[in-house]
């Protein structure tokens, strides 16, 4: 019983946020709408794809600068100590250790950075095509919207699916240009780094 609980909330929580604008359109049935299908017929989703790889290898360009910038401090501070003693083999080991921590911080920083890149551009193009599925849904009398990629839908009756009537409009929508430049706008991402400079007490 509290699995089932459980997946009406979840089927509850999934559906399009301004479904309550269709409240006077009538008690119609609840619309599908697979997003996925709605990316892969208007090309969006290898766009996506791009956008992303794009991202991930900027992310990793500054990640190895970051490294990079760290091995050398180390080496500047193996010179500057030239034959060690005692206590010098500890001060270049905590060096050491400062510098593993602060990489693994910026990994983790680009890491962050990468996975809300891909949510914001997956949400970006769910709110482009939200207002034309509901304009959509409203013509036939349909309240509620389901995204058919957030849920597990069972059965539907292919006339409540809308992705075809959804991909189709935004296509029409689309300029030549604006789709071959989504993806060149997208702007360098900035990773925010560890402090790169390790000064261990002397």
């Amino acid at each position: 019983m509290k699995c089932i609980t459980a997946s009406l909330l979840a089927f509850t929580c999934l559906v399009f946020a301004g479904c309550d604008r269709l409240s006077s359109a009538g008690n119609g049935p609840v619309a599908i709408v697979d997003l996925d299908a709605v990316a892969q017929k208007l090309g969006r989703d290898k766009q996506i794809v791009q956008m992303i790889e794009e991202r991930q290898v900027d992310l990793n360009q500054q990640v190895l600068a970051a490294q990079k910038s760290l091995i050398e401090q180390l080496n500047k501070k193996k010179v500057e100590l030239g034959e060690l003693n005692d206590e010098e083999v500890k001060q270049l080991a905590q060096l050491q250790n400062q510098a593993n921590s602060m990489l693994a911080t910026t990994k983790n920083h680009a890491q962050a950075n990468l996975t809300g890149f891909q949510q914001e551009v997956v949400n970006r193009f769910r709110e482009e095509a939200k207002p034309i599925a509901l304009e959509l849904a409203a013509k036939k009398g349909c309240r509620v919207i389901l995204s058919k990629n957030d849920t597990v839908v069972f059965a539907f009756d292919q006339t409540v699916d809308l992705t075809d009537e959804v991909a189709a409009r935004m296509l029409s929508k689309a300029s030549p240009s604006s789709s071959s430049q989504t993806v060149s706008k997208e702007p360098k991402a900035p990773v925010k780094q560890a402090a790169t400079q390790a000064n261990p007490k002397k």
